[in-house]
């Protein structure tokens, strides 16, 4: 696991992030790889306890900034209670998760600090939340002290992937709000309804149908210009509105053309 790790340690170095705001524990979610899986997208790992190998897909279902948080919990039958570890995921991980538990019945999730597998949680029946339950393991401690440390640290690095995150939002809502009111190019990644998506590069913008030409159709990969209309802050990203139907378009084209 050694090289997801280095590559989300290596992107928030390049977004311009200060060592000591660094995390120095990148938690991921990686799946149970099926027998069909052919050997290079799949690894061994194995719980640092109890030894138990599992195989996973090398690449990980959940990356570290979209888990939100960790808290310790309380669960099983009343006769064999024991601590989890609850991980919250955002919205996007919840999606996503959910619907690979869909098919995934039977296999598990497994909670990767690192290179290190911390813990794991069958899939015995679909998700339908953005909440998983973890058993965990740490070497020389009891499951409860396993359970408070991984979620300790856990917690740490996720505020600092959420200030990271911030930053970089904020940095590009101030770039694209300077720019409301002037042409841009892009290239369509996908339509879905009447909005198309539009790639600015470093960023995604949307065309939706209020700010598109009446009879216009979009297709991927499709090169179109646009006005930027609208920029806003949402959550932890940021929100690019186009168009093609407001008068700076039409004066952007002119100016081109002499």
């Amino acid at each position: 696991m050694r090289l997801p790790a280095l590559l989300a340690l290596a992107v928030l170095s390049l977004a311009g992030c200060k060592s000591h705001d660094m995390p120095e524990e990148i938690a991921s979610i990686f799946v149970e790889a099926s027998p069909t899986v052919g050997g290079s997208l799949k690894q061994e790992v194995r719980l640092p306890v109890s030894g138990l190998p599992i195989t996973v897909m090398t690449r990980a279902l959940v990356p570290a900034e979209q888990i939100l948080g960790t808290q310790p919990v309380m669960a099983g039958e009343p006769d064999l209670r024991q601590e989890f570890l609850l991980v919250q995921l955002d919205r996007k991980a919840a999606i996503d998760v959910m619907n690979y538990t869909h098919s995934g019945i039977g296999r598990h999730f497994v909670l990767v600090i690192n290179e290190n597998a911390v813990g794991m949680m069958p899939i015995d029946q679909p998700v339908t939340d953005g909440n998983l339950l973890f058993h965990v393991e740490q070497k020389g401690m009891s499951n409860s002290e396993a359970v408070r440390e991984l979620s300790r640290r856990m917690n740490v690095s996720a505020l600092k992937i959420q200030k990271i995150r911030e930053a970089e939002r904020d940095a590009i809502h101030d770039e694209f709000e300077e720019q409301v009111g002037q042409m841009v190019s892009g290239v369509v990644t996908r339509v879905e309804g009447a909005t198309a998506t539009v790639s600015l590069g470093a960023t995604e913008a949307i065309l939706p149908r209020s700010e598109q030409i009446p009879g216009e159709s979009y297709h991927a990969n499709e090169r179109i210009r646009a006005t930027i209309f609208e920029v806003r802050k949402v959550g932890s990203r940021v929100k690019i509105i186009l168009s093609r139907i407001r008068p700076q378009l039409v004066q952007r084209l002119f100016e081109q053309e002499i």
